[in-house]
C-alpha cells in the first residue's frame, strides 16, 4: 500500500470515529442531545432574525474569493485582511452566500449548528475523564453560556465555534489514537484547521504533552506533530501577512506587571460577562476542585493558564465601551470548557457527601447566573445590525439609481465589502451603478484631492443620509506646498512596508491607506501615527496605496506616497 492509500485508509479510519462518535451520543444520549439542542436555539432565538454587522459583510465579500487563494495567495488574503490570518473563517460563510444570500437567518443557524456540534464533541472529551452524568453537567454548564450564545448571535466570531471544535475533536482523536497504540494523521489535521481558523488555538500541542500518557520523553514523542503542524502554521501566516499581525498598538505594557494587571482584567471581564460576579467570587469555584482532587485541580490550573495564554497579549483599555465589555469575553470559549469541566470534576470525585453538596449546589448557582447573563450582548448586536442596515439599505438605494455616495464613518470600509460583494454578484448588465468613496476621519477629506473635493449626491455623516449638490464637506486640513514632508524610515520588502516616523517636528502625522475594490469602490482608511514606534503593513499589489502626511495648524504637507511594486 502506498503512501497515499495509506493517508486515506487512516484518515478514513479516523473520519469513522467522529462520526461514529456522534452517533453514539445521538442514540444513547438523545433526549440529553435534543434539551441541549432546544436550550441553544431558545437562548439565542431573539438573536436569529438580527440582521448582518460591520464585520459581517467583509466576511460575505472574501467568501466570493477562491478558497485556495483565500489561504495561500498574499493578495487575495491582504485585501480582505491585513492584521489576522483567519482564511478559514471567510470561507465558511460562501455556503451561506451561495445558498441564501443576504437573508442572515441561515447564517445564525449555521453558527447554531457549529455550537451544538461543539458541546457534542467537547461532550465525548468530558466523557474520557467523568461519568455520564457529570459529563453532561459540565457540558450543559459549557454551553449554555455568554460566550457561546453570543456567538451565535456575532456571526463573525464563528471561527470561535468552528475552531473550538475541531481543536477539541483533533485531542479527542489524539486520546483514540493512543487508547488504540495508533496514530492519528486526522488529528493533526483538525488542529491545522483549528489554527486556520483562530490562533487562539495555537496551545493545543502543549496541552497535548500535558495530558498525553508515559514519561517524559513519551509525551514529547506524542506531541511532536502537533508542534511541527504548529511551526507550519507559523510559516505560512509570516508570508501571508508579514509576521505575527496583530492591531496596530493593540499589545500590551510588555512589563511583567502590566501584562498580569492587563490579563487579570481581561479575566475579570470574563466572569462578569459570564455569571455578573467580580473575579474574586468566581476564581474560589478552583478550591472545590482542589478539595476534592488535588491532581485534578493542578491539571484543570494547567489548562486554564495555556487555553488563556494566546489571550495575555490583547491590551484592554481602560475605558471599556460596550464593544470591549462583550468582544473580549467571547473569545474564552476552551478556557470556560476547562472551568466546567473542572466545576464537573469536583461534583464527580468530592471525596465527602458535604463537598459533593456543595459542589452540586455551587454548579446550580453558575449554571442559574449563566442563563441570565447569557443574551446580555443582545442590545449591543441589536444596535450594530439596526444601524449597519440603516447605511447599507440607504447606500445600495442610492447605488443602485446611479448616485454617487461619499459616506464618512469610523467604520465606513463595510459599506465598501457590501457594496463590493452586490456588484461582483451581479451580472455586468445589472451594475451600472453609482460611485461610492469611503473615509474614516473627515478631517482628511481635503488632503486627498479628486472627488473627495468634488460633487456627490449623497453624503452619509453622522449616522444620517443626506442628498444634496456642492460642496460636501468641510474639512480643516489643506495641502500647503510649503509644509515639508514628513521624515519617515522605511523599508519595503516586496509587499511589506516597515516605516516609523523620525521626524523632530510638532504637529500630527496620519498614515491613510486607500483600497480600490473597483474603480467605483474606493475606501480610505486612516490613523494618527505616533513617533519612533516601529510599524508594519501589508499591501496588495494593484489595488492598496499608502499615503504618509505631516500636519501642522491646518496646514498639511504633499504626502508620501507608497504603492507595492512601485504601482
Amino acid at each position: 500500500m502506498n503512501f497515499t492509500s495509506s493517508f486515506r485508509c487512516i484518515s478514513s479510519r479516523q473520519n469513522c470515529i467522529i462520526i461514529a462518535g456522534m452517533r453514539k451520543i445521538l442514540r444513547e444520549d438523545l433526549l440529553w442531545s435534543a434539551v441541549l439542542m432546544a436550550s441553544l436555539f431558545l437562548l439565542s432565538f431573539k438573536f436569529l432574525t438580527l440582521w448582518f454587522i460591520l464585520d459581517d459583510s467583509a466576511n460575505i465579500y472574501a467568501s466570493l474569493q477562491d478558497p485556495l487563494k483565500l489561504i495561500f495567495d498574499r493578495d487575495t488574503y491582504l485585501f480582505f485582511n491585513k492584521m489576522f490570518y483567519t482564511p478559514l473563517l471567510p470561507i465558511s460563510f460562501k455556503p451561506d452566500f451561495l445558498l441564501f444570500g443576504f437573508r442572515p437567518f441561515a447564517y445564525h443557524m449555521h453558527n447554531l449548528f457549529a455550537a451544538f456540534l461543539t458541546g457534542l464533541m467537547g461532550y465525548k472529551i468530558y466523557r474520557l475523564y467523568l461519568p455520564r452524568f457529570e459529563s453532561w453537567a459540565g457540558t450543559f454548564l459549557f454551553m449554555l453560556s455568554f460566550p457561546i450564545v453570543n456567538d451565535i448571535g456575532w456571526l463573525s466570531m464563528r471561527h470561535y465555534l468552528w475552531g473550538s471544535f475541531f481543536a477539541l475533536a483533533s485531542f479527542y482523536l489524539f486520546k483514540r489514537s493512543e487508547a488504540e497504540s495508533s496514530i492519528s494523521v486526522l488529528s493533526w489535521l483538525f488542529y491545522l484547521i483549528s489554527l486556520l481558523s483562530k490562533e487562539s488555538f495555537a496551545p493545543l500541542p502543549a496541552i497535548v504533552f500535558l495530558l498525553a500518557k508515559g514519561n517524559l520523553r513519551e509525551k514529547a514523542v506524542k506531541s511532536i506533530p502537533f508542534f511541527l503542524a504548529l511551526g507550519c502554521y507559523l510559516v505560512l501566516r509570516h508570508y501571508i501577512i508579514g509576521g505575527l499581525g496583530g492591531y496596530p498598538g493593540g499589545l500590551p505594557d510588555p512589563h511583567p506587571a502590566s501584562l498580569i494587571k492587563n490579563y487579570v482584567s481581561q479575566l475579570s471581564m470574563v466572569s462578569r460577562a459570564v455569571w455578573g460576579l467580580p473575579l474574586y467570587v468566581s476564581a474560589p469555584v478552583l478550591i472545590l476542585v482542589f478539595l476534592s482532587d488535588k491532581r485534578v485541580a493542578a491539571v484543570c490550573i494547567g489548562l486554564l493558564a495555556l487555553t488563556t495564554a494566546p489571550f495575555m497579549f490583547l491590551k484592554v483599555s481602560g475605558v471599556l465601551d460596550d464593544y470591549s465589555t462583550f468582544y473580549f469575553p467571547s473569545k474564552y470559549i476552551l478556557p470556560l470548557y476547562i472551568f466546567s469541566g473542572a466545576t464537573a470534576s469536583a461534583l464527580a470525585y468530592a471525596p465527602r457527601k458535604h463537598l459533593k453538596f456543595l459542589s452540586a449546589a455551587l454548579l446550580c448557582l453558575l449554571f442559574v447566573l449563566q442563563l441570565v447573563h447569557a443574551g446580555a450582548s443582545h442590545g449591543f448586536i441589536k444596535h450594530s445590525a439596526e444601524s449597519y442596515r440603516e447605511l447599507a439599505s440607504g447606500g445600495l438605494d442610492r447605488n443602485i439609481q446611479g448616485k454617487d455616495l461619499l459616506i464618512v464613518s469610523q467604520d465606513a470600509i463595510f459599506y465598501n465589502f457590501l457594496y463590493a460583494t452586490y456588484t461582483d454578484s451581479k451580472k455586468p448588465s445589472e451594475t451600472n451603478l453609482g460611485t461610492v468613496i469611503t473615509i474614516d476621519n473627515p478631517d482628511l477629506c481635503g488632503l486627498l484631492g479628486g472627488r473627495l473635493n468634488g460633487k456627490h449626491d449623497s453624503i452619509y455623516r453622522n449616522e444620517k443620509w443626506s442628498d444634496q449638490d456642492g460642496e460636501i464637506i468641510s474639512t480643516p486640513l489643506r495641502i500647503d506646498n510649503t509644509v515639508p514632508k514628513p521624515a519617515v524610515s522605511m523599508d519595503m520588502k516586496g509587499q511589506f512596508l516597515s516605516f516609523s516616523v523620525t521626524d523632530s517636528k510638532n504637529g500630527s502625522f496620519y498614515a491613510a491607506l486607500k483600497s480600490a475594490f473597483s474603480p467605483r469602490n474606493i475606501a480610505i482608511q486612516s490613523m494618527l501615527l505616533p513617533k519612533h514606534v516601529p510599524m508594519k503593513l501589508g499591501l496588495a499589489r494593484g489595488r492598496d496605496m499608502l499615503y504618509l502626511f505631516y500636519c501642522d495648524g491646518g496646514r498639511c504637507s504633499e504626502p508620501i506616497v507608497i504603492s507595492p511594486g512601485g504601482g
